[in-house]
């Protein structure tokens, strides 16, 4: 596998890609009527339509011991969405709140990459 999106860190290892695909929960025939008319929608068979056709999010996941060789850094885990330089998230602590994230330490943990 390779990654998706340009990268330059050198000390990244990376991980693999995530494909994510964002749903929406409806629980009832009130809620589909309701969630349909507040996103613009005349029907929930529209609103299906829409979303039948929405974009899968790829996310190129990495492990970063971060620092310079001889000079301990601090690890972190990333989530690249784009070739553009500032098109990532990052984070050991927000890896607690964010999906992709806590996959990348999941993999770098299952890897022995982080503690």
């Amino acid at each position: 596998m390779t990654p998706e999106f340009k990268h330059d860190c050198e000390r990244c290892t990376f991980l693999g890609t995530s494909k994510t695909v964002h749903t929406v929960l409806v629980v009832s025939a009130v809620s589909e009527a309701l969630l349909a008319h507040i996103n613009g929608f005349k029907s929930i068979a529209d609103l299906n339509k829409a979303l039948d056709q929405r974009p899968t999010e790829h996310y190129d996941l990495y492990f970063c011991e971060q620092g310079t060789p001889g000079t301990p850094g601090l690890p972190t885990v990333i989530a690249r969405y784009g070739d553009d330089g500032p098109d990532y998230k990052s984070g050991m602590v927000a890896a607690q709140v964010d999906a992709e994230l806590r996959l990348a330490l999941k993999l770098a943990r299952a890897l022995k990459l982080a503690a």
